[in-house]
């Protein structure tokens, strides 16, 4: 069982299922090591690029942009690229196909991890993006990095904002995800940082968009060297990611109903194995008769009773979408494919949300 990656404490309190938080810091954080093979996700060698998110990063770095710069999990490269138009930019990624994308934009990428590299040098700017919620052991990744920074250089680390999670909760249990292994707050992801021996400059919080339009919650720090960690407890975290797994369980009893509502006794082919798949398909009571997925890396598993295929659908079956930031962009390809089968979504506010505006527009003069 894996201790707090903060302050190595054994004691703990439940969250939900696996989810505990720290007795002696308040850290969130999953007591089972992760258990996903990022280098084999096509979810993140395949990520679309957000130019507009990727420029707002660019301009915020500026300032503390140096002789050169490292992105660490620098993906395909959106945001090296416009490093490298400023400076001397490398990367560090572990998945293969991500490195041979950069590469063939002529980009300088290592492949591997922060904790299984060799020394990659000193950098003015490292840049770390949506990868601490990920590591089994962030303080021993924040001190490799700490040791590539030069003596008056900076770091940019950027994770999900735990504290904003009930507040932008659009898919019920997407942060207990296997994925997502160490839930910050502002409050802790600065006494990370000063364990590591690095002192926050600035921090800020962000809203990224998601396909769908809804935002997600995220935070980030510039941090340069410095000593000492304060040794405060964050006494709302816990009780903010609770709250967050009872809503989340009210929004999945929510989208069963309405899904069920919709297929009115039909069945259904359910287009993706992602998380909200996990939780909701157990509960449509055999209404599934089969699931797809375009990852390959899911392809194989097993949901409520079901193995995973590729695409295309076998059968005439509605389409049941089970990804709800990904449902515009999944219908898009449905259309172009030429699949014809009635689409069922997920999305029960969006449902409403029609209705009422159909009713409204029925009642207008």
């Amino acid at each position: 069982m894996r201790k707090c990656p903060i302050c190595q404490s054994g004691k703990h309190e439940l969250v939900w299922s696996t989810v505990v938080a720290c007795a002696d810091c308040g850290l969130v954080y999953d007591h089972e090591p992760a258990a996903m093979d990022y280098n084999s996700l096509e979810a993140y060698s395949l990520a679309e690029p957000e130019p507009k998110r990727t420029q707002r990063t660019v301009h915020m770095l500026t300032p503390y942009i140096g002789k050169n710069a490292l992105e660490i999990g620098c993906g395909r490269g959106e945001l090296l690229a416009e490093l490298h138009k400023r400076t001397a930019a490398s990367g560090l990624d572990l998945s293969h196909a991500n490195v041979e994308a950069c590469r063939t934009k002529g980009l300088r990428v290592v492949e591997g991890t922060i904790l299984d590299v060799g020394p990659m040098g000193e950098f003015d700017l490292i840049v770390l993006a949506h990868v601490l919620e990920h590591l089994t052991d962030p303080i021993c990744a924040l001190n490799k990095m700490r040791d590539w920074l030069s003596p008056k250089g900076y770091v940019y680390v950027e994770v999900p904002d735990a504290t904003r999670h009930l507040d932008h909760l659009t898919v019920p249990f997407q942060e207990f995800s296997p994925e997502h292994i160490n839930h910050f707050s502002p409050l802790l992801l600065v006494r990370i940082l000063q364990m590591a021996g690095l002192e926050a400059v600035t921090i800020g919080t962000r809203s990224i968009p998601l396909p769908n339009g809804d935002l997600y919650p995220a935070m980030g720090i510039i941090a340069k060297r410095g000593a000492g960690h304060s040794g405060v407890r964050d006494e709302m975290l816990p009780w903010l990611m609770r709250a967050y797994a009872e809503k989340s369980e009210n929004k999945l009893q929510a989208i069963t109903d309405h899904v069920l509502k919709q297929l009115n006794g039909s069945k259904a082919i359910a287009w993706g194995a992602g998380v909200l798949a996990n939780h909701l398909l157990p509960r449509l009571e055999g209404k599934v008769t089969s699931i797809v997925d375009r990852d390959k890396s899911k392809q194989g598993r097993v949901i409520a009773g079901i193995r995973v295929t590729a695409p295309p659908p076998n059968g005439n079956d509605p389409i049941l979408i089970t990804s709800i930031a990904n449902a515009p962009s999944i219908h898009r390809d449905l259309r172009a494919a030429g699949i014809k089968n009635a689409i069922v979504d997920c999305d029960y506010l969006k449902s409403q949300a029609k209705t009422n505006a159909a009713m409204a527009g029925g009642m207008s003069p």
